[in-house]
């Protein structure tokens, strides 16, 4: 579906059965995202609202399609990817770079994730029959891993050749 622009779009009038504002990511990283309203309405459609915060007043529609319009989702630990016809539509629940590190961090980024609403709408997709491609903690685990064992392994070839790695370093 082509995102439609109008000038004053209303929110569905009855209680939407899930609601979140997350940030749209129209390319890979957060550079040139913005906040919009993901919502799932009361008659099982789903729509992605830009919005003008300030008013509360939808913009534009960026989708508007019922579950079984959806191709899949995939996501990451806090991101989900709406898949619908040849579009993508990346949504943001919870920036975690805000989070900080090491263990206070770990807890901050699970705090934010949970407020956020993503287990929520992952399982509300699943419960409709949309298919789920998640990218969890695990893989990011093990992704994270492979990149030390690779670069501690570089380290260590290159140190072995030079004898200078450290003092290079520092």
């Amino acid at each position: 579906m082509e995102p439609t622009t109008q000038t004053t779009v209303t929110p569905t009038a009855q209680p939407a059965q899930l609601q979140a504002i997350v940030d749209y990511m129209p390319n890979v990283s957060i550079i040139g995202s913005k906040s919009v309203l993901l919502e799932w309405t009361a008659d099982n459609r789903i729509r992605l609202y830009e919005m003008d915060f300030n008013t509360n007043v939808a913009t534009s529609i960026m989708f508007d399609v019922s579950p079984a319009e959806i191709k899949k989702v995939t996501g990451s630990v806090n991101m989900l990817t709406f898949h619908i016809g040849d579009k993508t539509y990346r949504t943001l629940f919870a920036r975690m770079e805000t989070a900080g590190v090491g263990p206070l961090g770990v807890g901050v980024a699970l705090g934010q994730l949970k407020r956020s609403g993503i287990s929520l709408w992952i399982t509300k997709l699943k419960e409709n029959g949309v298919k789920i491609e998640q990218f969890g903690w695990g893989k990011t685990f093990v992704i994270a891993l492979i990149i030390i064992v690779v670069v501690s392994a570089v380290a260590i070839i290159f140190k072995s050749q030079n004898g200078t790695l450290f003092s290079a370093i520092l």
